[in-house]
């Protein structure tokens, strides 16, 4: 509700700008043409421009801030009070101010995107103010050119604003559903990029680094990650080019390679032992871009198993000797 809120507050005042506006250069053209009613357009014109200005002043306070539906109600009530009144006063510009009006109308229904609820009220507003100025002023507008189709236009506009108001507040909260569920997805990734144990990387196919994550930075030795985008996997990383060479070989038969056993250089010449996962990522037109996977520091386990292997021989030769010389002491 709180986010609602918020994103109503950017179109209201541009549509506030808009209002102030275009009311300014209506009062000029309208006192030129229509001298006569000079004290009644001043009047209408200059009360919306003034409460424009107030509410666009008002958008920026905190009460303003809190209550944007209020701020857009109250706007656009002055503008619909504000047309009607010139309607009432000079019927022979209805035609003209009810066209201006549902184009005013239909298009803050588009640009607000608010709820269905709200823009209903608005159309109400707009035609009972509308049926007012009709009913109350000299009935001689009704012999006006196109009153008919005109009252029509207003009826059809109110109904399309309502939809065009429907639709668009859907597909808007479809796109921030959407946006949301991207945002989780990609905070969800961030954190196990960022908190794995293993290292997660990205690469060019030269074996530039792209990205890399603070696991992989302590396995090569390095402070940050960003000292890892200063390093080449294959070149800088690598021990032994054969492996490099293999590496290539095996992706000429597929696109994906796990447990890769490969001999890693850290910054302090330690010998790193790593397993890695690495699969080649691909774009729209299925071409290879970069490189990305995982290595997994298995120099422990290494280590572990050549010793596991050194006992095993140990005893081995060991064994032999115990062999040998019983044979030798059979023969004697």
């Amino acid at each position: 509700m709180e986010e609602a809120k918020k994103h109503l507050l950017a179109p209201f005042r541009a549509l506030a700008y808009f209002t102030a506006t275009a009311g300014i250069f209506a009062l000029f053209f309208e006192v030129q043409y229509l001298a006569d009613h000079a004290v009644a357009i001043y009047v209408a014109r200059l009360s919306a421009i003034v409460i424009a200005f107030s509410l666009l002043t008002l958008s920026y306070f905190r009460t303003g801030k809190h209550h944007p539906v209020f701020l857009v109600h109250f706007l656009l009530i002055t503008i619909i009070l504000s047309f009607g009144s010139i309607i009432f006063l000079i019927p022979a510009t209805f035609t003209v101010n009810s066209h201006i009006l549902s184009l005013i109308i239909f298009t803050a229904a588009l640009f607000l995107s608010w709820d269905v609820k709200n823009q209903i009220i608005v159309a109400i507003y707009y035609n009972i103010v509308f049926a007012a100025s009709i009913l109350l002023t000299d009935k001689s507008i009704l012999l006006l050119p196109n009153v008919f189709e005109s009252v029509l236009l207003v009826l059809f506009i109110s109904v399309m604003a309502v939809v065009a108001s429907a639709v668009n507040y859907r597909l808007r909260k479809e796109s921030i559903q959407k946006s949301m569920e991207v945002s989780i997805s990609e905070k969800k990734f961030r954190n196990i990029f960022e908190n794995s144990a293993e290292g997660i990387f990205q690469c060019t196919l030269e074996g530039q680094f792209l990205t890399a994550n603070l696991s992989l930075a302590k396995m090569l030795a390095v402070n940050t990650e960003e000292d890892v985008l200063n390093l080449n996997l294959f070149k800088n990383v690598f021990k032994r080019p054969g492996d490099v060479d293999l590496l290539n070989k095996l992706f000429e038969k597929q696109s994906k390679i796990k447990n890769f056993r490969v001999l890693l250089k850290r910054s302090d010449n330690l010998d790193l032992f790593a397993k890695m996962n690495i699969r080649l990522s691909y774009d729209e037109e299925n071409n290879p871009v970069f490189y990305e996977g995982s290595i997994i520091d298995i120099t422990q386990q290494v280590m572990a198993e050549a010793e596991r292997q050194k006992a095993l021989d140990a005893l081995r030769d060991e064994k032999t000797k115990i062999e040998i010389s019983a044979q030798r002491a059979r023969q004697e």
